[in-house]
């Protein structure tokens, strides 16, 4: 454990554009890990979207989060992922229209 506060040093940022259910990597961590502060999204579909929110090690996805999606919204993270590890998405069906994911944080 570090003996002073760590803080995320430079800004990242992870986009997909999403139209069908497969699994999308957003944001991959760096090299001395990453802290996730959130996910905003803006769907493009007429229908009600699922969005699938997963941590990945790389070589498991495990689920965290379902949301149903609005017009535009966004997701609080709110926490840190260490170097290999990734944040993915899935959509729940095909949509009618785009789905826009960005994915807002930082690496140590």
């Amino acid at each position: 454990m570090a003996s002073t506060p760590q803080f995320p040093a430079t800004p990242r940022l992870g986009i997909a554009s999403l139209t069908d259910d497969t699994l999308t990597t957003v944001l991959s961590a760096g090299d001395s890990g990453t802290y996730v502060e959130k996910l905003r999204y803006a769907c493009v579909s007429s229908e009600s979207v699922t969005l699938k929110i997963f941590v990945s090690d790389g070589t498991n996805d495990c689920l965290i989060l379902t949301t149903s999606l609005a017009q535009y919204g966004s997701v609080s993270l709110d926490f840190a992922i260490p170097s290999g590890a990734s944040i993915k998405v899935q959509l729940s069906g095909t949509p009618s229209g785009t789905v826009y994911v960005s994915v807002f944080g930082g690496d140590y």
